[in-house]
This record gives structure tokens, C-alpha cells and sequence, in this order.
């Protein structure tokens, strides 16, 4: 049957896409009744008056309500207003604060003394749109007639809300312009929370409920066991740090997930925090990159094979054509000399001849080095096997081995040209920089594939020091050879370390045994 006062604020609110309306209620009842026993005993209650943090002013209205005069304000009010009691007492409101007007104050005043109705008014100041001040005001009328004004200055707090709203602002857009969403876990009650960008990059309306089971849905089929594999560890205090694909709208998209899960004091998870990434374009421009590195490495396998044909052209049309004739040039000089009687003429046909010989020997030299001839006369076998007791042992001085086990190993020409050129880089390789007394070389059949090692007893290398960009060259060459030979569905194995020397072994398809060709 009692009389309270409520003071009762509305604020609007969006969560999760919704408008709302936000209200609180406080019973001021108390503080009200203690303003009327203040003000209605001024000498009784003047020590609690001037002991209110709040600025509290008594105001009575003058010319039926039109304008307002002091009667009294407590010392938070003369700090608040930097005025003092004695130089307001009596004096009109907009006498002493002629903007009051300007601010809607007076207007208030005016309401509630007409109505009784108590209102809230707040006051905010600005300079060059800063905020400079602000003011709560709560406006009452009592039973005595007078107007009691009660406020407080929030400007220090009204700072602080605009500077938590603005950092809201700018993790929203970061967020946004990022692509990245956080979200968070409650493992217990299985309560999935997701910021807006969460939302969006897994492709759900803002505001859906969501479990874990829910977030598991929209991962690819293919990756939710290995997600929830992931998921699992790291309830085991296991790192989560990982990408996978999602479905969305019909689309593959792909994001990065790291999560931080928390423990109580027995160890078990309660809580997890964590961020969802969309890494779509990323993953695309690395795809793009990977089909444009094979295109690469396709081009720079034709075009060693290009090079391989027309050496091979050339040192054909240099042996059948120039050399046959220098050859046939060769003898029938000798013939000339030989018949001759002329001592005027012998010398000088005595030199062409020897010039055409070195001539022949050169260009011999030069068809060896454009295209080995044993290797399409005889086999890559014994191209290898001869090629390399003759630029390797009979030059250099290295004792070399040649093991065959003599299995028929059917090659098409582009596998048997490249294996042939690889083999022989390889091999300079070894003379230059293995500082090698003792090479092997060792070709075997394996199912339906050719292997081909190279074993030298040299100063080795560390392999992974070919992934550095201060490799060797002649290190840096084994990735060519890779290259070429993976085009071709082949592949290199390295075994080496510093000081032990190293074998290297390439690994490439044979041909069908239905197929025709050379060896």
C-alpha cells in the first residue's frame, strides 16, 4: 500500500541483428524522500545536503512558472557550476545561466512544475565536436512546490563509453575488412557465441543458435573428421591451429581456425575462445600459383627435351654431312700429295692436310659433346658406361665403376636424352666440387622403373642446404634435374651428408614392354 518512485531509462540495443529495447528500472524512493527531508529541514539535515556527491539545486518558480529563482544549491553544485550559494541565492535561473535555455533546462522546469511528473535531462557540451562536458539531470517537483534539480557531471565516464564504443568500432571493422570472425565456446552447456563476421563466413544468418554440432555441419564433408580429430586434441591440451574447407551457398571456402581453450583446476576444459579467418582468396592465388609453377615446369621440360632434339639434329648433320665431307676432302688431298713430284706444291698440301685432320678431330669432339652417337647406336647403358670411363677416369684420373644387372630397361628417347644429360651434370658436378678419388655408377631395373645411381666418395653436402638460397651452385643444379624428371614421372632421391660423400639416385619410367623404341 506504499508510494515508491522509480526512475525508469530505455536505451536501443542491436545483438546479434535485432533492434531491442533495453530498460532499467531503479527505485529512487529513498533518495527522493531524503532530497524532501533535506530540503524541507534545511538546518536539521545541511550536513547531509553538503555531504551529496551529486549537485543538488532548489529552485522556486516565479511569474506563474515562466522563469525560476535560487533558493539554494549544496557544495557538489557550486563545484559542478563554479558558482557559489551566496551569489545565486535569489537570483533568477536565467538570469545567472542565460544559456540554460539554449539546453532545454528551463523547458524541463516549466514541465515539471506544471505536471509533478519528475523527468531525466541530460546536458552534453561540445567545442570543435569534442565533448567537453556532460550533465545528468533529474528534475522533481515537491509537495512544497519547489523544483529540486539533482545532477552530475559523467563527463569522464561519457569519455571512456565513447572510447570503448569507438574501439568497438575500429575491432568491428578490423574484423570486417580481415575477414576474420572470433567466437566463443562454452564447453559445458555446449553454447557456441559468434561475432557478425563469424556469421557471415560460415554463411548463417546472424542470430542462429549454435552448438558445436552446428559449426561442425558447415565444414566440408571431407575435412569434419579430421576438424573433429583436431577439436579432440585440443581438449587434451593439444594446440588448435588449423585450415579446412567449408560449404557455403553451394561454394568452397577455405579458413584458418586458432582457438585458446581453458582449464579449471582438475584440468578439465571449461571454456574456449578462438578465431575463424576466411583464407578463400589466399588458397586460390596459391592454386593459381601452383598451376602456373607446373606450366613453368612443363615449359622448362620441353624446352630442355627442344634443346636435346636439335643438339641431337645438329651432331647428326655434323657427322653425316660436314665431317663425311672434310673426310672425303682429307683423302683426296692425300691422294694429290702423294702424286705430286713437286716439292713447290707437297709442303703446302702437307699442311691443309693436317688442318683438315684437326678440323675433323674438332668437329668429331664437337658432334660427342652436342649429342653422345652411343647413346642412340648402342643404349643408354653403354653411352653412360663409356661416357664415363672417358671424361671421367681417362681425364681426370677418378676411379670410376660401371654396374649394369643387365635387365632390358626399354626407355622412350625424351627419358633416355634427359637421363643421359642429367647423368653426365651430374658427374661434372663430382670433378668439380666432390674433390672425389672414386665414382660409381650403377643402373638398375625396379618393377617399371629405371634406377640410376651415382656414388662418389667425395666431400658431400647437407641436402637441406639446397632449399637455401646460399646452395651451391652445384648443389642448386639438383633442382633442375628434379624438376625435369618429375615433369616426366620420375623422381630424385639424395642421400649425403658433409664429409661421407653422397649418392644420388634418379628414379624414371620404363616403357610399356608392348611399346616399340630404343633402350
Amino acid at each position: 500500500g506504499g508510494e515508491v518512485t522509480v526512475e525508469i531509462r530505455a536505451f536501443p540495443v542491436e545483438i546479434r541483428g535485432q533492434t531491442l529495447s533495453l530498460g532499467i528500472a531503479r527505485d529512487i524512493t529513498d533518495r527522493k524522500q531524503s532530497q524532501e527531508r533535506i530540503l524541507k529541514s534545511e538546518i536539521r539535515y545541511r550536513g547531509l545536503f553538503n555531504s551529496m556527491s551529486s549537485g543538488v539545486a532548489v529552485y522556486e518558480p516565479i511569474e506563474k512558472g515562466a522563469d525560476f529563482v535560487f533558493k539554494d544549491i549544496n557544495r557538489a553544485a557550486e563545484r559542478i557550476s563554479m558558482v557559489r550559494r551566496d551569489d545565486v541565492a535569489g537570483r533568477k535561473v536565467t538570469e545567472m545561466f542565460p544559456t540554460v535555455a539554449e539546453f532545454g533546462l528551463l523547458d524541463v522546469f516549466r514541465r515539471v512544475n506544471s505536471t509533478g511528473k519528475p523527468e531525466h535531462h541530460p546536458v552534453s557540451l561540445y567545442e570543435d565536436d569534442k565533448l567537453t562536458a556532460w550533465y545528468e539531470n533529474y528534475v522533481y517537483k515537491l509537495p512544497s512546490g519547489e523544483i529540486v534539480a539533482v545532477y552530475d557531471d559523467v563527463t569522464e565516464q561519457k569519455l571512456v563509453d565513447q572510447e570503448l564504443e569507438k574501439q568497438r568500432y575500429y575491432l568491428t571493422k578490423a574484423q570486417d575488412m580481415g575477414r576474420i570472425g572470433t567466437w566463443e565456446l562454452d564447453i559445458g552447456k555446449n553454447k557456441l557465441i559468434w561475432t557478425d563476421e563469424n556469421y557471415r563466413i560460415f554463411g548463417l544468418d546472424i542470430g542462429t543458435e549454435l552448438t558445436y554440432e552446428t559449426f561442425l555441419h558447415c565444414i566440408h564433408p571431407d575435412d569434419r573428421e579430421y576438424v573433429d580429430e583436431k577439436w579432440k586434441a585440443a581438449l587434451n591440451k593439444e594446440p588448435y591451429d588449423i585450415e579446412h574447407r567449408l560449404i557455403v551457398d553451394g561454394e568452397v571456402k577455405w579458413v584458418r581456425e586458432k582457438s585458446d581453450v581453458q582449464f579449471d583446476e582438475k584440468g578439465c576444459p571449461v571454456l574456449a575462445i578462438g578465431f575463424a579467418q576466411d583464407i578463400t582468396e589466399r588458397k586460390r592465388a596459391e592454386e593459381r600459383v601452383l598451376k602456373d609453377r607446373a606450366q613453368l615446369k612443363s615449359l622448362a621440360s620441353e624446352l630442355s627435351l627442344a634443346e636435346e632434339r636439335e643438339r641431337h639434329r645438329l651432331a647428326t648433320e655434323l657427322h653425316d654431312q660436314i665431317s663425311q665431307s672434310l673426310v672425303i676432302s682429307k683423302i683426296k688431298l692425300d691422294q694429290l700429295r702423294k702424286s705430286s713430284t713437286s716439292d713447290e706444291f707437297n709442303k703446302p698440301l702437307e699442311d691443309v692436310c693436317n688442318c683438315l685432320g684437326q678440323i675433323i678431330d674438332d668437329t668429331r669432339t664437337l658432334t660427342f659433346d652436342l649429342s653422345y652417337p652411343i647413346l642412340y647406336e648402342l643404349g643408354f647403358e653403354a653411352a653412360v658406361s663409356e661416357w664415363l670411363a672417358d671424361e671421367i677416369q681417362e681425364k681426370h684420373g677418378i676411379e670410376t665403376e660401371f654396374e649394369n644387372d643387365g635387365q632390358l630397361k626399354p626407355l622412350d628417347e625424351d627419358i633416355r636424352m634427359l637421363l643421359f644429360r642429367d647423368v653426365r651434370e651430374l658427374l661434372v658436378n663430382i670433378v668439380k666440387h666432390a674433390q672425389a678419388h672414386k665414382v660409381k655408377v650403377s643402373v638398375r631395373r625396379v618393377d617399371g622403373h629405371i634406377h640410376v645411381s651415382i656414388e662418389d666418395d667425395g666431400v658431400g653436402f647437407d641436402p637441406v642446404e639446397m632449399t637455401s638460397t646460399a646452395a651451391k651452385k652445384a648443389k642448386f643444379g639438383l633442382f633442375s634435374i628434379r624438376e625435369r624428371l618429375e615433369q616426366l614421372g620420375g623422381l630424385i632421391e639424395i642421400d649425403s651428408e658433409p664429409g661421407h660423400g653422397s649418392k644420388i639416385t634418379m628414379i624414371a619410367p620404363l616403357k610399356n614392354e608392348g611399346e616399340s623404341g630404343g633402350v
